[in-house]
């Protein structure tokens, strides 16, 4: 079934200098891309999608210079940091069982 056509479609953004655009590719599912051109930090800021068919969706956008990506968490990660955090922490236990019971002395190998 063909997506319902979009009366309007918005994307709020500020952006005096230009080079901000939308791409947007029709099909089963719409998918529309926001394009920043020779990205700067004045561009990191909350963009908005409006589309007349369906409730608006923000995302913020960091723009980074010279810094680590991996720094930047969503308010989304907080399941994957618990699996992470019980994986971890089973891992740990193991390590223990493993030591107590002598796997992790080396005084006991025979040569």
């Amino acid at each position: 079934m063909p997506p319902t056509p979009l009366t309007t479609f918005e994307i709020n953004y500020d952006s005096p200098r230009g080079g901000v655009s939308v791409i947007t590719e029709k099909g089963d599912i719409t998918t529309s891309y926001l394009l920043i051109q020779r990205a700067k930090t004045s561009d990191s800021g909350k963009y908005t999608c409006s589309p007349s068919t369906a409730n608006p969706i923000t995302v913020n956008v960091h723009v980074l210079n010279g810094e680590h990506p991996a720094a930047i968490q969503s308010g989304h990660s907080l399941r994957s940091n618990l699996i992470l955090a019980g994986f971890c922490t089973g891992l740990l236990l193991l390590l223990s069982i493993y030591r107590v019971s002598g796997g992790g002395d080396r005084s006991s190998t025979v040569r």
